[in-house]
């Protein structure tokens, strides 16, 4: 038996349990797997209130009364890999063979990371609830014209903060307008600062999905985060920050190109 738990955001998250299903899907790695999905104030959030359910592999809320048992669980497994151990397994960004073996030579192994730690990633896994659906279509019609997604972190990525400047932003924003003068953009931020200075900068050209909470300690902070993804994914190419897997997932999930903003 394997005992999956994502761990930190929710980016993070979707591509560890990807990884996780892809690898057991080329592998065969137990035929017994669980995936558990706790609420915390990385993500306050359950999963059935963002996806419906995966059809491979069973999903289960960790409700706060079962925390106990859980972690019971975590430290009577005869293997435990963390975010620690599984860097430290991989290679670039596959687990090597033995890795493997030791998994599978253990009936009770419990796995605990954020990592991706498997090459293919399939985002097709997640069915995102039609109520989530219903918001992204009914923000902007993504077939009208050329659109680039702006992803702009702020708030909590200190290397985002420091590397990926606003004015470099406004600098790639520009070069697109210079190859393309009718592109717009579908901006998304966790900074009401920056939102005012782009849609003021590049004024009528600036898509948001509106009023939306930031507070990732809520359910509607997350689903917002979650829209803001989607969108992302579905334009024509991503403008992102450094350091940021929401950026990354979200070019992964629409495969489309995406632009790091780096300071010169």
């Amino acid at each position: 038996m394997i005992c999956f738990e994502p761990t930190g955001g929710l980016c993070n998250r979707l591509r560890a349990i990807s990884s996780m299903i892809e690898l057991n899907n080329d592998y065969n790695l137990s035929s017994n797997i669980i995936i558990s999905w706790k609420k915390n104030k990385e993500l306050n959030c359950s999963f059935y209130e963002l996806f419906k359910p995966l059809e491979s592999i069973p999903l289960k809320d960790i409700k706060q009364m079962d925390q106990i048992s859980h972690f019971y669980q975590r430290i009577t497994s005869k293997l435990y890999l963390d975010d620690k151990s599984v860097k430290n397994l991989r290679q670039g960004l596959l687990l090597p063979r033995n890795a493997f073996n030791g998994i599978k030579e253990n009936d009770k192994v419990y796995i605990a990371t954020g990592h991706q730690f498997y090459t293919k990633l399939n985002f097709g896994i997640y069915k995102p609830l039609d109520s989530v659906l219903d918001k992204v279509n009914k923000i902007y019609n993504f077939s009208n014209g050329k659109i680039i997604g702006v992803h702009i972190r702020r708030s909590d990525n200190i290397n985002a903060i420091q590397t990926s400047s606003s004015q470099g932003f406004i600098k790639q924003m520009k070069n697109e307008i210079d190859n393309n003068p009718n592109v717009k953009f579908f901006l998304s931020t966790d900074s009401l600062d920056e939102e005012k200075l782009l849609c003021k900068e590049f004024e009528g050209r600036v898509i948001t999905q509106g009023k939306k909470v930031l507070n990732r300690n809520s359910s509607e902070g997350i689903i917002c985060a979650l829209i803001d993804l989607l969108c992302l994914s579905k334009t024509d190419k991503i403008i992102g920050s450094y350091y940021s897997s929401f950026s990354e997932v979200a070019a992964q999930w629409g495969q489309i190109p995406i632009s790091i903003v780096k300071n010169n």
